[in-house]
């Protein structure tokens, strides 16, 4: 009985202490240090139509804006921890190729974690850009 209590409560506590560190965690970290997952588009809209796009979609998303760089085209969305993960920054990264414009989104975990879930919250973020984009030009 003991036994399990103990097991419970070092398990409780290990994921508050990751939700702590999602928490405080700086989002320009993601910036800084690009993501190894990374997800891109090109699309013929220019980079501060882009910019723009998704800045007036996030109100109406899960997403929120961490991180707000437009000289250099960069934001990081962020995402609330939930059931099944502590949270991710997703940064965009939009840049001026020519006469078209690249968007990358990443994906960095506010804790530790790997696998299949990690994947499905960049597809759907990553979707959610496309769509955003697609539906303003």
């Amino acid at each position: 009985m003991r036994t399990g209590i103990v097991i419970g409560i070092v398990v409780a506590g290990y994921i508050l202490i990751k939700l702590f560190i999602g928490i405080i965690l700086d989002p320009s970290s993601t910036v800084k240090q690009r993501p190894f997952r990374i997800k891109s588009m090109v699309t013929g809209v220019s980079t501060s139509h882009v910019l723009k796009a998704i800045v007036a979609s996030v109100p109406v998303s899960i997403y929120k804006i961490e991180l707000f760089d437009e000289t250099n085209g960069n934001i990081v969305l962020g995402e609330a921890p939930s059931l099944t993960s502590y949270g991710f920054f997703y940064p965009v990264f939009v840049r001026s190729d020519g006469a078209e414009t690249r968007v990358e989104v990443g994906i960095k975990s506010k804790g530790w974690q790997v696998g299949p879930i990690v994947t499905r919250h960049h597809d759907r973020c990553f979707s959610w850009v496309r769509a955003t984009i697609f539906a303003e030009s």
